[in-house]
């Protein structure tokens, strides 16, 4: 046989074996487990169709070959209420979101936004759809990537975020937070008076502040300032009763 022959006979079954396998791939990639069902859990404000769409997941794709990876990450960088996801493959055609969204802490009042917070630090929300947060003013607005950057409003969203999950009577105490300075202003809720405390507040000091509207209480007295920024509390006491 001519050898110039035999290499274009070569060559020919090369390619042939080249566009098969590439065809097979194809064939492969989107004919066998096609993805016909997604199930998205934890949805509470976010509707199961937009997570969805974050997914990017096209009717057709293999769940074999789906990058469970790259969806997670498509869909936690997509949304700033979603903060965790996790994706489950559920042979042979079926993909499971599992999602956590932020929750909203605090209303972070400045001079140039209002917006809601989560304990972590991020902006889900440049406006107020939840009116019973506590509201922390007078901080600047700096945002990067969708997060204050103040440390100290960074470490009051934290103190927030731990009382609504570990102590929510001590967290719904609080109406604002004021910051100035070194110290910080405290408005409890049903309460017409004002608390100083030692900037950044914390725990602690909140944790006084409760006991004395308690005793206030108990003692149908009133109060026009609680001094907390020192060892032993000040009281400056309006005699009247409730």
């Amino acid at each position: 046989m001519n050898p110039l022959l035999r290499i274009v006979i070569i060559v020919l079954i090369v390619l042939g074996v080249i566009v098969l396998s590439l065809f097979s791939f194809v064939k492969l990639r989107h004919g066998i487990f096609v993805i016909s069902r997604i199930e998205v859990i934890g949805c509470e404000t976010i509707e199961a169709p937009h997570v969805v769409s974050l997914a990017g997941i096209r009717a057709g794709h293999s769940l074999l070959f789906l990058s469970s990876g790259a969806v997670k990450r498509a869909v936690e960088t997509g949304d700033p209420l979603i903060t965790v996801a996790a994706i489950h493959k559920k042979f042979p055609d079926t993909v499971i979101i599992r999602i956590r969204e932020r929750t909203a802490v605090a209303i972070v009042r400045t001079e140039r936004m209002l917006a809601e917070a989560s304990a972590d630090g991020h902006a889900i929300r440049d406006s107020m759809h939840v009116f019973d947060l506590p509201v922390i003013s007078r901080f600047p607005s700096e945002l990067s990537n969708g997060m204050f950057i103040d440390a100290t409003l960074l470490t009051t969203l934290t103190l927030f975020g731990e009382l609504r999950s570990t102590d929510r009577a001590l967290y719904d105490i609080i109406s604002e937070i004021s910051y100035s300075g070194d110290e910080a202003r405290v408005y409890p809720r049903h309460f017409k008076l004002t608390a100083l405390v030692k900037n950044p507040a914390d725990r602690e000091t909140l944790k006084k502040l409760q006991a004395i509207l308690v005793m206030l209480r108990e003692k149908r007295q009133r109060a026009e300032v609680i001094d907390l920024r020192f060892k032993d509390a000040v009281i400056r006491q309006v005699s009247t009763h409730y």
